[in-house]
């Protein structure tokens, strides 16, 4: 899972918001400070066969405006452990998509709270009812990492934080995106199971 199309999104969707403005050389040493940040997740794709590809149009506009991390690769094989690192810096030792796996582990969420800062996970084609402790498909659980911590899972008010994808569009129009929003397409829209032009559409 090559994750340049994490960063390209993220980093367009984070200068929607932030007006850009070049440093001086006392400012360098600082990161920026976005409001929101936005993190699309896509999947098994290399960068070249994104940004090379014909039916990539978004894609490439988003690498050619803003930027893309050349050596940001995936961290591990299959999908879970990829996505665990992305919320908690380590995949934890898992090398599965286990259904089954908890963690009692900082992640994003605590990080988040502990700066008075707030995230939401958008999910397409979340389960019926929102029933995420019963999810059985490992490819699909696997796409959802807050569900793999103690601490999430056993807070209703963060579990409420996992939201139905439609949900970005009505927060976005609404001007109440969180601090940091987890986008996570469903398995056809990430490129996992369809083709490019599906997570470019």
């Amino acid at each position: 899972m090559r994750a340049f199309a994490i960063a390209a999104a993220a980093l367009a969707a984070s200068a929607v918001s932030v007006v850009a403005v070049v440093p001086s050389e006392a400012q360098v040493s600082q990161p920026p400070r976005f409001r929101h940040v936005i993190v699309i997740v896509f999947e098994n794709r290399d960068a070249s066969q994104v940004l090379q590809n014909p039916a990539a149009s978004t894609f490439r506009r988003l690498a050619e405006r803003y930027a893309t991390l050349e050596h940001y690769d995936a961290v591990a094989h299959p999908s879970l452990p990829n996505y665990l690192a992305l919320i908690s810096g380590s995949t934890h030792g898992i090398r599965s998509d286990c259904t089954g796996c908890l963690f009692n582990a900082p992640n994003l969420a605590d990080t988040l709270a502990a700066h008075s800062l707030t995230w939401k996970t958008y999910v397409e084609r979340i389960p019926p009812a929102r029933d995420l402790t019963h999810l059985h498909r490992p490819a699909v659980k696997a796409r959802i990492p807050f569900l793999f911590f103690r601490d999430v899972l056993s807070s209703p008010a963060r579990v409420d934080d996992i939201v139905p994808l439609a949900e970005f569009g009505r927060d976005l129009k609404a001007h109440r995106l969180p601090s940091f929003s987890l986008v996570i397409p469903d398995l056809c829209h990430d490129m996992h199971d369809c083709p490019v032009r599906a997570g470019n559409r």
